[in-house]
């Protein structure tokens, strides 16, 4: 999610070759390094990445969170700092989260506001409030919501009418997806209800927008004809999230199904997917790996994988797990946290790798009660 918002002049990763032979299991040497440099890649004084450009990167909060609750500390100052540069990028009066800042103290922020850099503040705010709910957290989400609603020429949760003209009405798919996914978490780290309904009804907005977009283009901008393969995988995404919350089952198989159709024809052909230049042009060796869209694609489908079997999602994630974990791709990815985040829930409760295993086929369903299928997603 983050990795698209990134800042001008911000070197993601060096470029690299996707060719060659796949790897079937991880090399423990791989985690090791990305380890390493997701550590010493941290501002450990002021949060955030090291360097002059400060953003968000909510996989580096989600790992962060989910390392804290198991009682890590350094992952939970880890979280205190990265709050602190958040809300630095927060405009006064809540006016919305910048997209990032210059300056290793979070002093400048860039005056460009979008809705998805509201959605990625929200996210990094509501993975926080699962280890600790914090005050000044909660109200600094609620006012970034509260933003997203007046500039979306809509009513805001307390009731507020627009006080300026719209500008997030017509923002992507896959952001108003991203927005809808993070106020609904952010809703449940704080357990609130009207935050919970609030959340429902963008989603039921996001549905009756995709109704008239059916049709998925490998195009890589948005037109109001087609979606391309990250607005998709957003969208599903949100009605797979929504249908575990209610154990709707059209709406899970909806989800599933969106996803499996979106997935054909923007493969690889080294494993993983990518977004053509042009909807014309054929995917091949030459095409870039989009790496950011294969990280949410693998999330999302072992998010599928824990409901049942699903030997079609199998090998597609398969196909991301081998092209992300290969050396030279893993070893160019900066910032790492997103490949350690999927790492992390490849792994057994008890912490012994299945992940190429079960995505070769030969993962186990499991028939869980909803609740504790969403605690464990």
């Amino acid at each position: 999610m983050y990795l698209r918002l990134k800042p001008a002049g911000y070197q993601p990763h060096s470029s690299f070759d996707t060719t060659g032979d796949f790897l079937h299991d991880t090399d423990a040497s791989v985690i090791r390094d990305l380890e390493s440099d997701h550590i010493a890649s941290f501002d450990w004084k002021y949060g955030g990445p090291r360097g002059r450009f400060k953003f968000i990167d909510v996989h580096q909060i989600e790992l962060a969170s989910a390392r804290a609750e198991s009682g890590d500390d350094r992952s939970r100052a880890m979280l205190d700092r990265t709050c602190r540069g958040i809300a630095r990028l927060v405009g006064a009066g809540s006016g919305g989260a910048a997209q990032y800042a210059v300056g290793e103290r979070w002093e400048i922020p860039t005056r460009v506001r979008t809705l998805a850099g509201q959605a990625v503040a929200i996210q990094a705010l509501a993975s926080a409030g699962r280890v600790e709910r914090r005050r000044e957290d909660f109200l600094l989400g609620v006012g970034l919501i509260d933003f997203v609603a007046i500039r979306s020429d809509s009513r805001s949760r307390g009731g507020r009418t627009k006080a300026q003209p719209a500008r997030f009405s017509r923002s992507r798919v896959r952001d108003l997806a991203w927005y809808c996914l993070a106020t609904r978490a952010f809703a449940r780290a704080y357990d609130d209800s009207s935050l919970q309904r609030h959340a429902g009804q963008i989603f039921d907005r996001l549905l009756e927008r995709v109704t008239s977009q059916p049709r998925v283009s490998r195009a890589s901008r948005n037109t109001d004809e087609s979606l391309t393969l990250d607005d998709t995988v957003a969208v599903a995404d949100a009605a797979w999230e929504f249908g575990l919350s209610c154990n709707d089952r059209r709406l899970l198989g909806h989800a599933s199904g969106l996803l499996e159709q979106a997935l054909h024809g923007h493969g690889h052909p080294d494993g993983g997917w990518c977004q053509a230049p042009d909807a014309a042009v054929a995917i091949d060796r030459d095409t870039p790996l989009d790496i950011d869209c294969t990280i949410d694609i693998i999330r999302l489908v072992q998010k599928m994988l824990r409901r049942g079997k699903h030997p079609t999602l199998n090998r597609f994630a398969a196909s991301g797990c081998r092209a992300l974990f290969r050396p030279e791709v893993a070893r160019a990815r900066v910032p790492e946290s997103g490949l350690l985040l999927i790492d992390r829930e490849l792994l057994d409760p008890n912490g012994n790798s299945t992940s190429r295993s079960e995505f070769n086929g030969r993962r186990r369903g499991r028939k869980r009660r909803v609740e504790a299928r969403l605690a464990n997603a």
